[in-house]
């Protein structure tokens, strides 16, 4: 049953008749509260309660013993009914852009969950008990207010999505390199100054996001990392990068700018399937030669550094779409110059 964008403020208790029911989609409605003729609806599969203005659910919800999926993002809920713990068909929960401060409770025994999300909350800490969720595979807890790792989380072996940005975390632990089924890690806008070793051995990792962090370094392990194809490691303090960041072949963007790099390593120009690299702002004034070996690459981004010419190896990029140098010591000679150098790509250039 379809009833989404249908501007109602309430449900008549009539429909408890609906028992047959397998769908109901109540979202972008502004409902405040639900009947508790809702748990009567005891073969419903799917419940979309999405972006109303509910501040509680029924404690009868419990008796939707059928229930797989159920959306209650974008309400104001503080708090859920116990009875959660007995929709154990769940395997979909979404209670993201709520008010939950707390770790609802009776959620761990939710165990063949497969996709949770607690995204934009007012979450401080999980409790170790989350290892329970053995099934799930992705896992969101962005936007909350989480100041360490949650224990029992490297315990989740099946996650393939995992989103902490966001909070407030300063350490990630060794027993991250658990998390062997992870494509997905997001761990930008927190306040980690280094990343543990065993982030190497999370070998099917194609998406990390690490920017809006403090990190100084990157650790040589992050060579394993063969499958990734987008790193971003922008706004960060990194003076430098390892020697071994070349074996990141399978990169397609890579995210440095708004650090502290004076040089590159010869070894980027392993880098062959980059498409898009991301330089600005940082204190660089030359590239390493290799770099012509980038032979996919579209887009170089180099503004605001301290190029005084055209690097040496860009003039052989032979993909090249677009080159941006604004806020360079560029002289309007040199910038002409590099124009009928590069006819094929689109230079852009404005002083600062």
């Amino acid at each position: 049953m379809y009833a989404a964008r249908q501007g109602l403020t309430t449900i008549p208790n009539s429909l408890d008749k609906l028992t047959n029911l397998h769908e109901l989609n109540l979202s972008y409605n502004e409902l405040t509260a639900l009947p508790e003729s809702l748990g009567k609806l005891t073969n419903l599969q799917q419940l979309n309660l999405r972006e109303n203005q509910l501040t509680a659910l029924p404690e009868n919800l419990g008796m939707l013993e059928n229930l797989q999926v159920l959306s209650v993002r974008d309400n104001q809920l503080s708090s859920l009914p116990r009875s959660l713990e007995k929709l154990i068909n769940l395997h979909n929960l979404d209670l993201g852009r709520n008010k939950l401060a707390l770790w609802p409770k009776g959620l761990e025994k939710l165990v063949r969950l497969k996709k949770l999300h607690l995204n934009n909350n007012q979450l401080t800490h999980l409790p170790e008990t989350i290892r329970n969720l053995h099934n799930l595979q992705i896992l969101w807890l962005e936007h909350n207010q989480l100041a360490s790792w949650p224990g029992g989380l490297e315990k989740l072996v099946n996650l393939s999505d995992l989103s902490l940005r966001h909070n407030q975390l300063d350490y990630l632990p060794e027993t991250l390199g658990n998390l062997k089924k992870l494509d997905h890690l997001w761990l930008n806008n927190n306040y980690l100054t280094f990343l543990p070793k065993n982030l190497g051995k999370l070998i099917n990792l194609k998406y990390l996001w690490l920017h809006n962090n403090q990190l100084v370094s990157i650790p040589k392990s992050l060579e394993k990392l063969v499958k990734l194809q987008y790193l971003h490691l922008e706004k960060n303090q990194l003076s430098s990068l390892p020697d071994s960041f070349g074996k990141l072949w399978n990169l397609r963007e890579l995210h440095l700018n708004d650090n502290l790099l004076t040089s590159l390593p010869e070894s980027m120009g392993k880098m062959v399937g980059l498409q898009q690299l991301y330089l600005g702002n940082n204190q660089l004034t030359s590239l390493p030669k290799s770099i012509e070996n980038l032979v996919n690459l579209e887009k170089l981004y180099l503004q605001n550094n301290q190029f005084a010419t055209l690097p040496e190896g860009v003039e052989d990029l032979v993909n090249l779409q677009f080159l941006l140098l604004s806020g360079n010591p560029l002289a309007e000679s040199t910038l002409e110059e590099i124009k009928n150098r590069l006819p094929y790509c689109e230079v852009y250039f404005k002083q600062a």
